[in-house]
């Protein structure tokens, strides 16, 4: 997702979060769809919308856990994620 504007990147952001939050996962396995909230997670983190993107964040570590992630990694996952979501907040 290099050099895209703001509007397509938030548009990217909403579009991976939705499909793959409420939609695809009947269809694809829930590792696949934790993978793709990470990237949407991380697209969210860079134009901003810190909300969205812990949202999706969650949603990611829901999957990871159902989809047979080593419980482990899914606390790095939440740890760093929570770091990152209080440096983005504290100005």
């Amino acid at each position: 997702m290099l050099n895209v504007s703001f509007s397509s990147a938030s548009n990217i952001f909403f579009d991976t979060a939705i499909l793959n939050g409420f939609l695809l996962f009947w269809f694809k396995p829930h590792r696949e769809i934790a993978s793709a909230l990470d990237q949407a997670y991380h697209c969210g983190m860079k134009i901003g919308d810190v909300n969205s993107a812990a949202y999706t964040r969650t949603l990611s570590i829901q999957f990871s856990f159902f989809g047979g992630e080593h419980l482990g990694i899914i606390s790095d996952k939440h740890t760093t994620s929570l770091q990152t979501m209080v440096i983005s907040i504290s100005f």
